[in-house]
C-alpha cells in the first residue's frame, strides 16, 4: 500500500510540473518573473488542474510517510546495490548501518547501529507517563553495547 501510494505522489507530482508548465507556456514575454504571470496562471485551467494535482501528491506522500516507517538504512562502499545490509557492505565516506522500531502508536523505541567492524550498539528512547502538554515526551535514553549499558535523562550530555 505504502509503494503504491508513493508511486501515486510521484506520478501526480511529474503531472503537476507537466500542467503547470502548459498553463503558463504562452503566458506573454513581459510576465516573465513578474506577479502578472501568476495572475495569467490562475486564469488557465490546465495550470489550476497541475495546482490540484500538487496538493494531491502531497497528500499522497504525507499519507505514505504516515504509514511506511523507515525500518533500515545504510550506506554502501561499492556501486553495486547488496540484497540486504551487512557489516562487509558498508561503506563510504560516512558508513552507517541504522536500524529503527516502533510501537504501534507511531512512536520510536529502538535504534540499532551497526559499525564496520565489532558490535552494534542499541538505544532506547522512554517516554515519559506525562499526559499534558507533551504527552509524547522523552524523558530518558538508554544505549547498550559492547562494553556497557547506560542511561540518561533525556537534554543532559552523553
Amino acid at each position: 500500500m505504502v509503494f503504491v501510494l508513493a508511486l501515486g505522489a510521484a506520478l501526480a507530482n511529474a503531472l503537476t510540473s507537466i500542467f503547470q508548465r502548459m498553463g503558463v507556456e504562452k503566458a506573454p514575454e513581459s510576465a516573465t518573473l513578474r506577479l502578472r504571470l501568476i495572475v495569467y496562471a490562475v486564469h488557465k485551467r490546465v495550470w489550476l488542474l497541475g495546482f490540484a494535482l500538487m496538493i494531491v501528491s502531497f497528500l499522497l506522500q504525507a499519507t505514505a510517510l504516515h504509514l511506511g516507517r523507515l525500518s533500515q538504512a545504510w550506506s554502501q562502499g561499492n556501486s553495486g546495490c547488496a540484497a540486504s545490509p551487512s557489516q562487509s557492505a558498508e561503506g563510504g565516506a560516512a558508513p552507517y548501518w541504522d536500524q529503527y522500531s516502533y510501537a504501534s502508536t507511531g512512536n520510536l523505541t529502538s535504534q540499532t547501529s551497526t559499525p564496520q567492524s565489532g558490535a552494534a550498539t542499541t538505544t532506547m528512547p522512554r517516554l515519559s507517563a506525562q499526559t499534558w502538554p507533551w504527552p509524547s515526551s522523552l524523558s530518558s535514553v538508554s544505549s547498550a553495547g559492547a562494553r556497557r549499558t547506560r542511561s540518561r535523562r533525556a537534554g543532559t550530555a552523553r
